[in-house]
C-alpha cells in the first residue's frame, strides 16, 4: 500500500505541475503579446484582472501545500494510520516522500510565486486600443487613424453660413458696425459751419432744405463744391443711412462727407442738422422726365452718343433708353436692399443723374430721411409710415403693424433675416419702381394730377395693370406711345409691370430679380413665355389669365 500511495502522490504532483505550467504560460504569453502591440499604453495598477491574478495564483500555491500535507500523512485517507512520522521539510515529510518529490514541490511553489506576482490583462481592459488583432477588425475611423468627412457637420456649417450672409446680412453687418464704422469715423475729415459758404437753394422737401455751397480746404484759397442739407426732421436717420451706404456701396449714393449740428435759426427751436455731400450734379430724373425730348435727352449720358444714327423705330429707340434707365435704377435699389435699408421714398425727384464730369453712367439715390435700416431697426416704428402718396403702395407699411419694436442691437441683427423673409419689406420700394416705369412710358402721366387719377383708377381695378391696359387701349393716341414701348418683344414690359404693380406685396418681384427680367436685360429673351407655361398650373386664375394674354401677344406678333 505504501508503494501505491507514493505512486499516486507522484502522479498528482505531476498533474498539478502541468496545470500550473499551462497557467503560467498562458498568463505570461498573452500579456506579453498585448503589451507589445499596445506599445506601452498599459496600466497594470488599475487593471481588475491584475487583482484577480494576485488572489487566484496564491490559492494555487496553497493547494500545492495541501498536497505536501497529504504526502506527509502518507497519501491522505488511502494511506491509513500506519505511516511513519518522519521529518518535515517545507511542509513535506521527507521520510514519506522521496527527495525528488520534495524538489518537484519546491519547483511548483516557485512557479506559483512567480504567477502570483505577474499581472494578467483581459482584452481591451488594460489596453487603450486593443491588440493588433482587435484593431485590424475595426473601421479606420473608429481607430482614429483616419478623419472622415461628416455630412451632417457640412450641412450644418453651410446652413449657418447661409443664414449669416442672407439679406440683410448678419455677419457683414457685424463687421460694418464694430470695425468699419469706427475706422471710417476716425479718418473722416471734420467739417465746420464756419468753413462753408452757402449758395442758392437747389431743392426743398418736407424734412429740410438743400443748398449749393463751397467748402474752404484751408488757407482760404482752394474750395470744393459741396451740397448742404439743413435737416429739420429725421436728420440723424439720414446721416446714419448715408454713412452706412458710403461704406458698403459708395457708387449708389453721393460721397458723404460729414454731419454736424448747425447754428440755431429760431429761438426755442432745435438747431437743424447740417448734412454735407460732395457735389456730383443737381439734375434729377424728374428734371429729365419733364423735358419734352425725354427720353432722347438721356441718350448721351447713358450710351455716350445719340441713337439717331441707328435705323431704329421711334418706339424701339425710346424703349432702349427707358430700359437702360430702369436697369440702372433696379441695380442701385438691389445694392441698397442688400444692406438691409429700405428707401421708402423712391421717385424721380430722389434719383440723381450722372453729371457731365462723371466717369460713370450710374444713377445715385438721395434723400434717405424716410429710409429704414431693418438690420437693427434704425428709423423704424411698426405703426409709423413716411411716404409720398403718388408713388407709395396701397399697404403703406413696410412690415406688418404687429411686428414689435426693434429689440437691442445684437438681438435685432440676429433676427433680421427671419423678419426680412417673412415680411419682404423691400417689395415696398418695388411698387414705386413700377409707378416710375409707367411715368417714363406714358407722357400724360408725368403730371401730378394725371398720376393721382391713374392711382385712383388702378385702385378700382384691384391693381390689375393688364385691365388698365385694356381700358386705355380704346382711348386713342394719348397712350399709344407707352403701349407701343411695353408691347415690344411680346409684351415683356407689361409682364414686368404686373410683377411690380400688385396689391399684394408677396406677389411683387424683388429688385435683383427684376434686373434680370428680359424687358431690361439682354440675357434670357424668350424665356418668360416658357417659364409661364411650365408654372401656369401653380398660379391662381388671375395670373393664368395674364399668362394667356402674353401668349396671345406673342402669337399676334409672330403672325405679323
Amino acid at each position: 500500500h505504501k508503494g501505491q500511495s507514493e505512486t499516486r502522490a507522484k502522479a498528482n504532483l505531476k498533474n498539478t505541475r502541468a496545470i500550473l505550467t499551462r497557467r503560467m504560460v498562458k498568463g505570461l504569453a498573452v500579456p506579453a503579446a498585448r503589451t507589445a502591440s499596445c506599445s506601452g499604453a498599459c496600466s497594470s495598477s488599475s487593471s481588475p484582472s491584475s487583482s484577480f491574478a494576485s488572489v487566484r495564483l496564491p490559492a494555487a500555491a496553497a493547494r500545492v501545500a495541501r498536497r505536501g500535507d497529504k504526502l506527509r500523512n502518507g497519501g491522505g485517507s488511502s494511506s491509513g494510520s500506519g505511516g511513519s512520522p518522519g521529518r518535515r521539510l517545507l511542509g513535506v515529510r521527507v521520510g514519506a516522500v522521496p527527495l525528488h518529490g520534495a524538489v518537484d514541490a519546491l519547483e511548483s511553489l516557485r512557479h506559483a510565486a512567480v504567477l502570483g506576482l505577474e499581472p494578467l490583462y483581459m482584452p481591451c481592459s488594460g489596453l487603450k486600443c486593443g491588440d493588433i488583432v482587435y484593431r485590424s477588425t475595426l473601421d479606420p475611423v473608429l481607430r482614429l487613424e483616419e478623419r472622415a468627412v461628416n455630412p451632417y457637420s457640412i450641412a450644418l456649417g453651410v446652413g449657418v453660413a447661409a443664414y449669416l450672409f442672407s439679406t440683410p446680412g448678419i455677419l457683414p453687418g457685424f463687421l460694418d458696425y464694430y470695425f468699419l464704422a469706427p475706422l471710417f469715423s476716425l479718418f473722416r475729415k471734420k467739417v465746420r459751419a464756419s468753413d462753408i459758404s452757402l449758395g442758392r437753394t437747389i431743392g426743398t422737401g418736407g424734412f429740410g432744405r438743400v443748398y449749393r455751397a463751397t467748402l474752404e480746404n484751408g488757407g482760404g484759397t482752394a474750395t470744393t463744391d459741396i451740397v448742404v442739407k439743413k435737416a429739420y426732421e429725421y436728420g440723424e436717420a439720414e446721416a446714419w443711412m448715408n454713412e452706412r451706404l458710403e461704406r458698403v456701396c459708395p457708387n449708389r449714393v453721393p460721397k458723404f462727407m460729414d454731419a454736424f449740428e448747425g447754428p440755431a435759426e429760431k429761438k426755442n427751436q432745435r438747431p437743424p442738422l447740417w448734412l454735407v455731400w460732395q457735389f456730383e450734379g443737381e439734375g434729377t430724373l424728374a428734371d429729365a422726365i419733364q423735358e419734352r425730348n425725354f427720353p432722347e435727352n438721356l441718350e448721351k449720358p447713358f450710351f455716350g452718343e445719340s441713337l439717331s444714327g441707328r435705323s431704329l423705330e421711334e418706339s424701339r429707340r425710346r424703349g432702349l433708353v427707358i430700359r437702360r434707365v430702369l436697369k440702372e435704377v433696379l441695380d442701385a435699389i438691389s445694392d441698397i436692399h442688400a444692406t438691409g435699408i429700405v428707401h421708402r421714398d423712391v421717385k424721380p425727384q430722389n434719383i440723381l443723374l450722372p453729371s457731365s464730369k462723371s466717369k460713370t453712367s450710374k444713377l445715385k439715390f438721395i434723400d434717405f430721411g424716410a429710409a429704414a435700416d431693418l438690420r437693427i431697426g434704425i428709423n423704424y416704428l411698426p405703426k409709423e409710415f413716411l411716404l409720398d402718396p403718388r408713388y407709395a403702395p396701397p399697404e403703406k407699411y413696410i412690415m406688418s403693424t404687429s411686428t414689435p419694436k426693434a429689440p437691442p442691437t445684437p438681438v435685432a441683427a440676429a433676427l433680421s433675416p427671419v423678419l426680412w423673409t417673412l415680411n419682404r419689406p423691400d417689395r415696398f420700394d418695388m411698387y414705386s419702381v413700377g409707378i416710375l416705369l409707367v411715368q417714363m412710358c406714358f407722357p400724360s402721366l408725368r403730371r401730378d394730377n394725371q398720376l393721382i387719377a391713374f392711382n385712383r383708377q388702378l385702385e378700382k381695378l384691384d391693381y390689375d395693370i393688364l385691365k388698365w391696359r385694356d381700358v386705355i387701349a380704346s382711348k386713342g393716341s394719348s397712350f399709344r406711345e407707352g403701349i407701343d414701348i411695353l408691347d415690344m418683344d411680346g409684351g415683356r414690359g407689361w409682364d414686368l409691370l404686373r410683377l411690380l404693380i400688385n396689391g399684394t406685396p408677396s406677389k411683387r418681384i424683388s429688385a435683383s430679380a427684376a434686373a434680370l427680367h428680359p424687358f431690361v436685360s439682354n440675357n434670357g429673351l424668350g424665356v418668360v413665355p416658357v417659364l409661364l407655361e411650365q408654372v401656369g398650373d401653380m398660379f391662381p386664375e388671375d395670373i393664368q389669365r395674364q399668362s394667356e394674354w402674353l401668349f396671345g401677344k406673342m402669337g399676334k406678333e409672330g403672325e405679323m
